[in-house]
């Protein structure tokens, strides 16, 4: 078991709050994690009905259309999800946490964004890829990366992605992450910031890079 019997408990009062069905899709690779991560992933999803698993191989066509770049992946989906929220590695620590709040709003159809936000989103004219590099272990990371789930929650032009960095060394050495959270903006890594910013500095942050 992944999940010891307090911390069930604590994952059933919270899924409980669920509205709208939401599909976690594992996209598995060869990941030593991958036996861990169905495992999580099943003992979720027998918690509450309304959250249901499905598993593809990386290069299964229907992995492919998720726009998955790597494995082990969990794409959630839903029909409150306008963008695209994939999940890289396992969610863990703090990110566990986020993880779960992410399915919650996707399934209440509440991203809990602010009207700034709202604002830049909606005046998006081209997608926008988010990515946030996070440890399980930082406390500050959650901040940025609930930021780009939600964001993905609300605009259909917001790919969202979190990427453990310590399970993607190559990713975290190709963006020169040498700090958590570490937000890079449409793969380029002259367009970053470190550290979990305020959902208002955020916004302008990536306004700012964006221009």
């Amino acid at each position: 078991m992944m999940l010891d019997e307090e911390t069930r408990k604590e994952v059933e009062k919270l899924l409980s709050e669920m509205g709208d069905e939401v599909t976690v899709v594992y996209i598995e690779g060869d990941s030593l994690l991958n036996v861990q991560i169905k495992q999580l992933l099943n003992e979720l999803v027998s918690i509450n009905n309304k959250l249901s698993l499905k598993i593809y191989k990386q290069d299964d066509k229907e992995a492919r259309v998720l726009g998955a770049r790597d494995s082990p992946a969990i794409v959630l989906l839903g029909k409150n999800i306008r963008g695209r929220i994939i999940y890289y590695g396992i969610p863990s620590g703090y990110e566990f946490a986020t993880f779960l709040d992410t399915i919650i709003k996707a399934s209440t159809n509440n991203p809990a964004l602010s009207s700034k936000a709202k604002e830049f989103l909606d005046n998006l004219n081209k997608q926008l890829r988010i990515s946030v590099f996070v440890t399980p272990a930082c406390p500050h990371c959650p901040v940025s990366a609930s930021l780009a789930f939600r964001f993905a929650l609300y605009s259909e032009k917001i790919i969202a992605e979190v990427i453990e960095s310590s399970e993607f060394p190559e990713w975290a050495d190709r963006f020169s992450v040498m700090g958590v959270p570490k937000t890079v903006i449409n793969d380029d890594k002259n367009k970053n910031y470190v550290g979990g910013y305020p959902e208002e500095l955020a916004v302008d942050k990536i306004k700012q890079m964006i221009k």
